[in-house]
């Protein structure tokens, strides 16, 4: 009897699973891609100088000055990339040879009301949009006609550098963004 009942019993697992193997069951499958480009961030410097009626890039060869002249000097940001940015600039002069002083008596006048400087760093108040310009950091370097002997022969030169973040997602103002190259 016992007997009977094992095979019962792995006879009737026997037949379950015989219709388990008939069951049928409905399915789907379906795949996605989603694409996402990242937005860019690029920037062109322009500095020139007026000549005549029209402005022209800086030439890399200088331009002669003398005590009492004011030389035109246009520096200002386009946002050539696509998204909305940040913008600061840094302005570093140099005399060769080092004539100790002669920061006083070679100037320019940044445009503090559409700058803000902090440190070595003028930060461009607003956002510059995708092909939008800053207005002119500066418009003139001015040398004092107070300049004596000591200058003759001297070389001036003004390095001018920007550099750019996005502004989405990045502060309230160039001053608060972060990400800035630590150049």
């Amino acid at each position: 009897m016992k007997k009977q009942s094992i095979i019962m019993s792995v006879l009737a697992i026997a037949i379950a699973l015989s219709f388990l193997g008939t069951l049928a069951y409905f399915t789907a499958e379906e795949d996605a891609t989603n694409k996402i480009t990242m937005g860019n961030v690029a920037i062109t410097l322009s500095d020139k100088t007026q000549s005549g009626e029209v402005y022209i890039p800086f030439p890399a060869e200088g331009l002669a000055a003398m005590p009492g002249d004011e030389i035109s000097k246009s520096v200002h940001v386009k946002n050539s990339g696509d998204n909305e940015i940040w913008v600061r600039v840094r302005l570093t002069p140099s005399l060769t040879p080092a004539i100790e002083g002669y920061a006083s008596l070679i100037t320019w006048d940044a445009n503090t009301i559409n700058f803000s400087q902090s440190g070595d760093w003028y930060y461009y108040n607003g956002k510059v949009t995708p092909d939008g310009i800053t207005t002119n950091l500066i418009e003139k370097v001015m040398f004092d006609a107070a300049m004596g002997n000591d200058y003759q022969d001297a070389v001036f030169a003004l390095k001018v550098e920007a550099q750019a973040v996005q502004a989405d997602n990045n502060g309230t103002t160039a001053l608060t963004a972060t990400g800035w190259p630590t150049s």
